[in-house]
């Protein structure tokens, strides 16, 4: 859980839905839902930190994978809650992005080279930064 505005908020998430709660008159009451590409992996925690940068709290919402757990991140960065897709090249503006952490206050990602092949290849660590323009997505550096 987290504040936003101090109010305190927090995501939960089902199905293929993220839910963005807030404390209002005595309780937590819904707020935004965001539809979300794939199902929500409800084994794994949701992750909380500013990774857009704009003072407010961002939430990884863990996915359902075949081998690797995914995220989604879900940010009010730009007025409505949406998902901050992912920019890297061969994979323009993706909802979502393979094992994803929050390293140093910073989005970051581990990432397997699949050279010779993805069993056998190496695993190395990518940091992501929020870049505002052209609606807003995170690219590599």
């Amino acid at each position: 859980m987290t504040t936003e505005a101090g109010v305190p908020t927090y995501v939960s998430g089902t199905g293929q839905v993220a839910t963005v709660w807030q404390y209002q008159s005595g309780r937590f009451a819904p707020v935004n839902t965001v539809r979300l590409d794939y199902l929500v992996n409800t084994g794994v925690a949701i992750q909380i930190g500013d990774v857009t940068a704009d003072g407010r709290a961002d939430f990884i919402v863990p996915i359902e994978a075949a081998s690797v757990v995914e995220g989604s991140v879900i940010s009010k960065v730009g007025g409505d809650w949406h998902i901050v897709p992912f920019n890297a090249g061969s994979y323009p503006f993706s909802a979502a992005w393979e094992n994803l952490s929050i390293t140093g206050g910073r989005l970051s990602s581990m990432e397997d080279d699949c050279v010779p092949n993805c069993a056998q290849g190496t695993t190395s660590q990518f940091f992501w930064h929020y870049d505002p323009g052209q609606g807003g997505h995170f690219e590599r550096g």
